[in-house]
């Protein structure tokens, strides 16, 4: 790991919960953070850490921890915190960035565990607005099933989003579907994509 001198980062306190991926063939893959806090805070970060939506930056806030409100998105079933299976990941620490516009808010996702839905629904609760210009990143739509993807889709024709611009763990099947749905607002965000605000 490089040092790049002190740093403040923003994360939830859930951030160093240990997280495994259980294979099939019964090997478990460890996902979390590879170093130990005391080892970052050694190299220089500084943890601000709240489960709560906060502006960071004038115009630019962090969701926070994303309540679960929708009862189709279930996030992804092969996640846990333990080896031993028993305890599935609930990603409390999922959270997206927010930035104000002069076209509107654009939310920025990361893998979005909480769900599409229920982070854009946080994101109004806790903005009081509904004019989402921009939903950029993964939306984790390619670990999650048929019914959940449709509803999905079902639920984001009520909100006027101009630009979804998907990556990664979309999935090349729901970015297709997103595509199909939204043809006019539909980007792929791979490395490159550019959103002039």
């Amino acid at each position: 790991m490089r040092s790049c001198g002190p740093k403040r980062v923003f994360a939830h306190p859930a951030v160093f919960t240990p997280r495994y991926r259980h294979k099939d063939t019964g090997e478990s893959l460890s996902l979390g953070l590879p170093y130990p806090r005391e080892y970052l805070e050694g190299q220089g970060a500084c943890f601000d850490l709240s489960a709560g939506y906060r502006e960071i930056q004038s115009g630019i806030a962090l969701t926070g921890e994303v309540p679960r409100t929708t009862g189709f998105e279930t996030g992804d079933s092969g996640l846990f915190t333990d080896l031993s299976a028993s305890q599935r990941d609930r990603f409390d620490d999922d959270q997206s960035l927010v930035i104000t516009t002069n076209k509107g808010l654009v939310v920025l996702l990361g893998c979005c565990h909480a769900g599409l839905i229920n982070t854009l629904q946080h994101v109004s609760a806790q903005t009081g607005r509904n004019d989402i210009y921009a939903v950029v990143g993964g939306t984790h739509l390619g670990f999650c099933s048929t019914d959940q993807l449709e509803q999905t889709i079902q639920a984001l024709t009520t909100w006027q989003i101009k630009k979804l611009a998907v990556s990664h763990c979309t999935g090349f099947s729901a970015a297709c579907r997103l595509q199909q749905a939204f043809p006019a607002a539909f980007h792929n965000a791979q490395v490159g994509y550019c959103l002039s605000l």
